[in-house]
């Protein structure tokens, strides 16, 4: 065994990777989903080495000293308590056991991160989308006007200034409970009238200028390759805000798209930067035929780009990841 993957149980991009390291026939692997707990665990460690074997709920067995290298695509290690923790007296033993359990969880993602590896375990939550846009603006990269205020009246002059839309400060979030949904719309347009009725201070509210787009453009990027594909959705009155408020009766067109030489070292500029060895990256090109950056997803979706395009960058990826255990080898 010599490659670790790191994935969920349902993601088709995964399964397309792993397919074309089947076929390969070189590469011994082992997956582990974030949706089988880690059951069993033993960490050794002495002055002559350290090692962690764990088993998951599926029984799948992981001797970390037998990993060379490991591909993380989404999810992270999660760890299971046994059913007789469960029942807790008190919310504070719960923190407790939770806390130990976090740190234990914490140097199992360093050790693994210690292997070869495309794509850090930990770059998810390491990627910050205000500090991205820091980054997007010190490599040349143009960003919309943006602003994160408590403050009604700064809400107020922002909008009264600017066409503005209005969108999540970190990732999209939703959860459920037994009485409600909370599924928030996205990307919204923000006008003068929505703000009439709200308090003084507010919860910190992220808006921004709304640029008028030519067209949105898609850029994936992984090691030194990158893939780009621009979205025409700007006709369409349901996707032309954000092409991700999705019109299945009448899906966009997706085409391939050439980055001129100048955005393309600006965005390996930004990606090194930003410390992200992967990547899908939105962009947008305005009316006025300026290129605007708006967000990095580390661990999006690529497999309707490469299926749009024709680009089959699953083959690409399983390409690295063979080339980087022959490397190591």
């Amino acid at each position: 065994m010599s490659l670790l993957i790191l994935s969920e149980e349902n993601d088709e991009t995964i399964n397309r990777i792993l397919d074309y390291l089947l076929f390969f026939h070189e590469i011994d692997f082992v997956r582990l989903n974030s949706e089988d707990y880690i059951s069993k665990l033993t960490i050794k460690l002495n002055n002559s080495f350290s090692n962690i074997s764990i088993e998951n709920t599926r029984g799948i067995k992981v001797d970390l000293s037998s990993i060379s290298n490991y591909f993380h695509r989404r999810g992270n290690p999660k760890f299971q308590l046994p059913e007789s923790f469960i029942d807790f007296k008190s919310n504070r033993y719960r923190e407790y056991y939770e806390n130990e359990i976090e740190k234990i969880l914490r140097f199992i993602h360093f050790s693994i991160d210690k292997k070869i590896s495309i794509g850090g375990i930990n770059n998810d939550k390491q990627s910050v989308n205000l500090i991205n846009l820091e980054f997007a603006k010190e490599c040349g990269i143009k960003i919309p006007n943006t602003l994160i205020t408590t403050s009604k009246n700064d809400l107020l002059e922002f909008v009264d200034k600017n066409k503005a839309i209005i969108k999540p400060i970190g990732d999209h979030y939703f959860f459920k409970t037994k009485d409600f949904n909370f599924n928030p719309k996205g990307t919204q347009e923000i006008t003068l009238f929505d703000l009439k009725h709200m308090p003084d201070t507010i919860f910190p509210t992220l808006v921004q200028e709304k640029i008028d787009k030519e067209y949105e453009i898609r850029v994936f990027f992984i090691d030194e390759l990158y893939y780009a594909m621009a979205i025409l959705s700007q006709n369409n009155d349901i996707t032309k805000l954000d092409f991700r408020n999705y019109d299945k009766e009448r899906m966009n067109r997706f085409i391939p798209y050439t980055l001129d030489g100048n955005l393309l070292t600006m965005l390996k500029c930004f990606m090194k930067k930003s410390n992200h060895f992967t990547g899908s990256i939105d962009l947008i090109k305005s009316t006025d035929g300026e290129i605007y950056f708006l967000e990095i997803n580390p661990s999006g979706q690529f497999s309707w780009l490469s299926d749009a395009c024709n680009y089959n960058i699953e083959k690409d990826i399983a390409r690295l990841i063979q080339k980087s255990i022959v490397h190591e080898t």
